[in-house]
């Protein structure tokens, strides 16, 4: 009887969590920053003008490289389907966090059994409830990494190779959607497999590899069409860093820093950087690896080593790395993470393990209802909110006369969320037609204030887009001065030559 009460416990936070994950879709809004517009804009472009695309959003870590286009075309269903409607595609969001729930558990459940299964899935249900309001690529790596994991262990204790294949197969595929997560877990696999060939004599396993071919292939045809683009830049990003050895790059402090970072940055996803929780679960995990390997004889042990292989071999991989390591980079061990912490009830104390997971859970969910409760001012308000750019499009649209033309001013120089905003009001306004940076007799500037003082709106104003005179209309949107300034030109204003580098397409290639 208790035991039935506990699980439907469990079922029903785990419903709450979804509830509380759809809360931004629930309410008509998402998350609506510049990487989330441009990734709209890019399923537009593959919409209308370039249904095959062989890249997707640029790399942050290395300049010049790009990870692959598998999310864009992921979420390009849900975008035809509400026909460029950001709530459609957020609702998209919400079934992508529910699948990768059923993974979590499908995945716990065969690894260990059903019960650490369930544990797992709340765990990551509850430190993923905010990844449907805005997500990006990194998802798809989130969502396969159990997976990934399943086959490779799969594999590595049956040495079936049909196991191999799918494993690498799916490692391909989180490439394309994390290259920062699935390069260096690439290499420790290549490490792990060369190994195991050698030591059982099976080295055709090796050519498993060559199914690595079919996810990759739009990086190989890019790099083909495109001069080796990205290997270049690869090779350049490996060079420089070793010919910066002798000065910071092996510098002991940043060193360090990242081991630190190691041990304790993926354990925030689960507690909310709550310092006490950090410290109670790093004590989890220490107990649990102790009862673990005490016990020579332990038939799970062969799935801790691949994790804490795979785990501590990503953080040596990247150590030496001088960048910032992001939190989107690791973040796909979170599932993995949770399986191995809900698995260690089978090694502690049932009352003690559950003293922990309770307060974990009780923890968790204030900081998330807190969160919630948080928003009731945030929707159509904030910078970042959907709402808040497809009113301000609709502002423009209804005041403005048939053709017009409008500039869109921003820190980053892109302007996405405003230029995705504009395309599609642009739907509900067929009689009317709207310009990015070209001057209009009717000529709109939307102002995003910056706060870098060497590029001021004003500079930006007068030297870029060669207008000087004063607004006919403002149209002020919220506290930060977010506005839209509404100008009449004449005919020699309008002949006034903008410069030539102010952005008017996807620059990200």
């Amino acid at each position: 009887m208790k035991k039935k009460i506990i699980l439907y416990l469990f079922l029903f936070l785990i419903g709450l969590c979804t509830i509380l994950a759809s809360w931004f879709v629930i309410n008509g809004d998402i998350l609506f920053y510049s990487d989330i517009a441009r990734d709209f804009l890019l399923m537009e472009d593959i919409l209308y003008n370039k249904p095959i695309a062989l890249i997707g959003p640029r790399s942050g870590a290395i300049s010049g490289v790009f990870h692959g286009p598998l999310w864009l075309y992921l979420n390009l269903p849900a975008f035809i389907l509400g026909k460029g409607n950001p709530i459609v595609v957020g609702w998209f969001w919400v079934l992508l966090y529910i699948i990768n729930l059923i993974i979590t558990y499908k995945i716990g459940k065969l690894l260990f059994d059903k019960h650490i299964g369930l544990i797992a899935t709340l765990i990551v249900a509850l430190s993923t409830i905010s990844f449907p309001a805005g997500p990006s690529n990194p998802v798809g790596a989130l969502i396969l990494s159990p997976m990934f994991f399943y086959f490779l262990i799969s594999y590595l204790k049956q040495k079936k190779i049909k196991f191999l294949v799918i494993s690498l197969f799916i490692l391909g595929l989180i490439i394309q959607f994390q290259i920062a997560f699935g390069g260096p877990i690439l290499i420790l696999a290549f490490i792990l497999i060369l190994f195991n060939a050698i030591k059982h004599k099976k080295f055709y396993h090796l050519l498993a590899f060559l199914i690595l071919i079919i996810p990759l292939s739009t990086y190989i045809i890019f790099d083909l069409r495109h001069n080796f683009l990205q290997t270049h830049s690869l090779i350049n990003f490996f060079s420089q860093n070793i010919k910066n050895n002798n000065k910071n790059f092996y510098n002991w402090e940043i060193i360090k820093q990242k081991i630190t970072h190691s041990v304790g940055s993926e354990l925030n996803f689960i507690t909310d950087r709550n310092i006490l929780l950090n410290f109670l679960t790093i004590i989890i995990l220490f107990i649990g690896f102790y009862q673990v390997f005490k016990n020579k004889k332990d038939k799970n042990k062969e799935i801790y080593l691949l994790f804490l292989y795979l785990y501590f071999g990503y953080w040596l991989i990247v150590i030496f790395y001088k960048g910032i390591i992001w939190w989107h980079y690791y973040w796909p061990f979170l599932p993995l993470l949770s399986i191995i912490i809900a698995s260690f009830i089978k090694y502690i104390n049932k009352k003690a393990f559950f003293i922990f997971i309770i307060t974990l859970i009780a923890c968790s969910f204030y900081t998330k209802t807190q969160l919630i409760i948080k928003t009731k001012n945030y929707f159509g308000q904030e910078k970042s909110s959907w709402l808040f750019y497809k009113n301000m499009a609709k502002k423009i649209y209804e005041d403005a006369p048939k053709n017009f033309g409008y500039f869109i001013f921003s820190d980053d120089n892109f302007g996405y969320p405003s230029w995705y905003a504009m395309n599609y009001m642009g739907k509900f306004y067929k009689n009317k037609k709207a310009i990015i940076h070209e001057k209009k007799e009717t000529t709109y500037l939307i102002i995003d204030p910056s706060d870098n003082p060497g590029y001021s709106k004003e500079w930006w104003q007068k030297n870029m887009v060669k207008i000087d005179k004063n607004p006919e209309k403002v149209f002020q949107f919220n506290k930060s001065n977010f506005r839209v300034e509404k100008y009449k030109l004449n005919e020699l204003d309008v002949k006034k030559e903008i410069d030539p580098t102010l952005i008017k397409t996807l620059i990200f290639r």
